[in-house]
């Protein structure tokens, strides 16, 4: 009987493990020569998800913006502070639901308590660049290991490719 409390406690406390659907991770999660979904371990550590712990190429859960009951897995861009610069060729929504650190449409500082976030395969994901700068309280939990079908740990990988400018260059810190 103490089995269902403690594996709830386990879930809530450290973490678990989900299934990755869709593309948008390509080819870090799902890869394309892949024939079964990647399976993640979710790190819910407080350690992990508190301010000033959240580090850029980090690969995170987030409630969806647009359907709650969904969650999605993208990698962080860009942190409060930043600026990050959309590249012309990159099809962007014209009405953010959040249009808050706006500098001109296609340069945004992302707004405090918010980041950025895309997905891997760029041309294939719904990510800020469609929802605009995500809340922080939409992160839910940080990805740090495809658990299945092959055993591999997620490493933070900066892909910015120099068009985000991090708050602590810009301000010298």
């Amino acid at each position: 009987m103490t089995t269902i409390p403690g594996m709830y406690a386990f879930r809530e406390a450290v973490g678990y493990v989900a299934r990755v659907d869709g593309i948008s991770m390509q080819e870090t999660l799902n890869p394309s020569d892949s024939k079964s979904h990647d399976y993640v371990f979710l790190s819910k550590s407080n350690s992990l998800l508190k301010k000033g712990n959240l580090r850029h190429g980090d690969i995170v859960s987030i409630k969806s913006p647009r359907h709650p009951a969904t969650y999605i897995i993208k990698r962080v861009v860009g942190l409060e502070g930043d600026i990050v610069q959309i590249p012309e060729n990159t099809k962007i929504n014209p009405q953010w639901d959040n249009p808050k650190g706006v500098l001109n449409k296609r340069t945004i500082q992302v707004p405090k308590g918010h980041c950025w976030v895309e997905g891997d395969n760029a041309r294939l994901s719904q990510d800020s660049r469609f929802y605009g700068p995500i809340s922080l309280g939409l992160i839910t939990a940080k990805a740090t290991h495809v658990v299945y079908p092959r055993w591999k740990r997620l490493e933070s990988v900066d892909v910015s490719d120099g068009r985000v400018i991090k708050e602590q260059e810009r301000l010298n810190i």
